[in-house]
Order: C-alpha cells, then structure tokens, then sequence
C-alpha cells in the first residue's frame, strides 16, 4: 500500500493573526496600520518594527540589535527605545544592543559587556559603575577627543573651486583641501553623492569647474578623472572578496591606469600602504575575509592614498569599526585634506561630522537639502535639530 503524498494549505487568516499578535506585542497601534502594506513602502522605523514583530513570532526571549538607530530620525530612535523599553518590562523579552553610541547605550542599557579581539574583558557590569573612559580605557583604545572644528590648510594654494549644483538652485562651493560633511537621512547625501562619482542617476544634482562635466558616466570615469569614492556598502560595492588584499588596495590605480598585473614595484607600495594603515594581515595575498570588518575598512580607504586626486567621497566610512580604527580613519581623511584634495563625507554620526568638517550641509529625513549648518551651531543638538536625525 503507497502512503499518499502530503499536502498542506497555507491560512492567510491564521497567518494574518500571528502578524497582527507579533506587532501588537511591541506596539499596540501599528499593526493595522502597516499589516497590509507592501515592505518596501514602510519607513526605516516600521521596517525595524517588522523585523522585530518577526523574532518575536517565533517565540524569541532574546533580541540581538546590531546598530540598529544608524538611519533612524531622532523621532524614530526615540520610539524604538520606547518599544524596547516595554518589551523587557512587561515582555520580560531580554535585549542585546550593539551600538558605537556611548550615549544611546547609557539611555537604553542595564549592564555593559566588553570585547577585545575576541576577549571577554568585562561580564555584564553595571553601566552605572563604568565611565565612558572606563569602557573606552578596557577597549583597548585611548580616549576620544572632544569635537573640534577643524580649520581649512591656509597654506594651500588655492584653484578655481569645485561646485555642487541641486535641486532649487541650491549652489555648494568647495575649495582644495576642505572637508565638506553631509548629514541627514540617507535619501538627501546619496543623491548628491550619485553623480559625483558616477554610480546612478543625478538626482538634481551635477557637477561644475575643474574641466568636469556635469556628472560620469561610471565610477571609473570618476577615477580617471580625480575622483575617489568610498562606498558605504563594503561588502557588496566595496571589497573585491574573491581578490586578494593586494588587488583590493591597488584596485583605483588599476582603473586610472588600466592596467591589471600587479608588477614587483606595485608589491612594494602595497606593502608600504598596510604598514601605514596599521592594517593587521597575515599576508597581502590573503583574501578580504580574513580581515576584521575595521581593517576591511581602511582598506578601502587605502586604495586612494598617494593618488592625485582632486576629490575623495566617502559614505559612512566609519561604520561598525572600533574607535581606534575611527580614529586611524580620521587621520588618513586629514591627511588627504592637508595635501589639497577635497573630501566629501556622509555620516549619520553627528559627533564625527563636527569633529572633522570645516562645513556641513544638511538634508532632511525626506532627502530635502536644508542648507549649510551656522558655525554658531556646530554642535549635535544644532546638527539634529537641523537634520531631525538622532545626535
């Protein structure tokens, strides 16, 4: 006798109470609200809502966040601590917060674990028992520097600038050696970015002096012709994962030059880049993956170094690395600067912008530009207030 084949009906009611009682859970508001819509059309919060209606479907006790307020609004962040907050007091639901954000962490954490290389340094201990230089000091890091306004190299000999076009006649003039910050949510500093380096539509905006056009047609035309990019996708628009460290970091000298074999002189120069980079590898033949995700970092950083650039745009480069890589990344971005090249830098950590810019311009969280940030508020309530992204 032959077993019949089984077979099982999917309920799209049954389906529907289990969303409905998942997001009831962690707001008891927002599930009809957003249960019929399409992903795609959520905001960054009621994404970050779903994702985590999603874990509690399956009947999670703990919540692993991993940097989870980096593209939210200061609205947004507040929300999304509130429904945290509730969860692990009525909930009982047990949060793990992983965050480069000193000040989140007090606002949100009970207790504080801390990693080196790997290492267990502190289990648990109280926040309340731990200074900011405590945690900074058992990381194995020196302490960060308060934010300073850096002031443009006057000794620099200065050309024609480089202008940004937008939307609205909106006119961004940028001389040599300037660090320009962008800071808001995604949507306004990826646009202008777009046509800069040659990856995607303009977006209103275009380029203007220096002999450019109004924007490249790809990001190798973009190197050609003196302009470095960053991507703040480094595992899928960033590292070459099948190529070895050496081709990764002389990847930008290929595509000036054209050329595609690594010559005994180019050896050499890798050598000299890792050395500098305080980039910890085994070998330069080694693969990206054997690299931390903050050495992986700056080797991205790396292939523009010694270039002849006339402009390095980096997105979020600091994202996910420690603060001693941070602060290693912040001194190859001024020593690009010190030399003449223009930098061009999003970040959605406000304390950073402040930190490295001579100026900053903002966009709103609907992508809309705002203007430059006054010099008399340079500071992350100034920036947050200006952007409504989280400081």
């Amino acid at each position: 006798m032959h077993a019949k084949a089984g077979w099982s009906q999917i309920s799209r009611r049954r389906m529907r109470e289990i969303a409905l009682g998942a997001l009831r859970l962690i707001d008891p508001a927002i599930g009809e609200e957003i249960i019929d819509l399409q992903v795609r059309k959520l905001s960054l919060h009621e994404g970050q809502i779903v994702e985590i209606a999603r874990a509690l479907s399956t009947g999670a006790e703990v919540l692993l966040l991993d940097e989870p307020t980096a593209n939210l609004t200061a609205g947004e962040t507040v929300k999304l601590f509130s429904v945290l907050q509730r969860l692990v007091r009525e909930e009982g639901i047990g949060i793990v917060f992983v965050s480069h954000r000193m000040r989140e962490i007090r606002e949100l954490c009970d207790v504080c674990t801390i990693l080196r290389d790997g290492v267990t340094i502190a289990n648990a201990t109280p926040l309340a028992s731990l200074s900011d230089a405590d945690i900074i000091q058992q990381m194995g890091q020196h302490a960060q520097r308060p934010a300073t306004h850096r002031k443009p190299q006057k000794g620099l000999r200065q050309s024609a600038p480089i202008e940004l076009l937008g939307p609205d006649d909106v006119r961004i003039a940028i001389l040599s050696g300037t660090i320009l910050g962008l800071a808001g949510a995604p949507a306004g500093p990826t646009g202008l970015i777009a046509p800069l380096v040659g990856a995607g539509p303009a977006a209103g905006w275009r380029l203007s002096g220096r002999g450019f056009g109004d924007r490249f047609s790809s990001p190798a035309a973009a190197a050609r012709a003196g302009i470095g990019f960053v991507s703040g996708d480094r595992a899928t628009k960033g590292i070459l994962s099948q190529l070895p460290i050496v081709d990764n970091v002389l990847a930008a000298r290929r595509v000036r030059e054209r050329r595609r074999i690594v010559a005994a002189a180019e050896r050499q120069e890798c050598h000299g880049l890792v050395s500098a980079l305080k980039l910890k590898a085994g070998s330069i033949w080694d693969l990206p993956a054997s690299l931390s995700g903050g050495n992986q970092q700056k080797l991205l950083v790396a292939r523009w170094l010694g270039l002849p650039l006339k402009m390095v745009v980096l997105e979020e480069p600091t994202r996910g690395v420690d603060i001693g890589t941070k602060h290693d990344i912040y001194a190859l971005i001024r020593e690009m600067a010190d030399a003449g090249t223009i930098i061009v830098w999003w970040s959605t950590e406000n304390v950073e912008l402040l930190e490295l810019c001579d100026a900053i311009f903002a966009f709103d969280t609907d992508g809309q530009p705002k203007g430059f940030l006054p010099e008399e508020h340079f500071t992350e309530e100034g920036l947050a207030e200006l952007t409504g992204m989280a400081a």
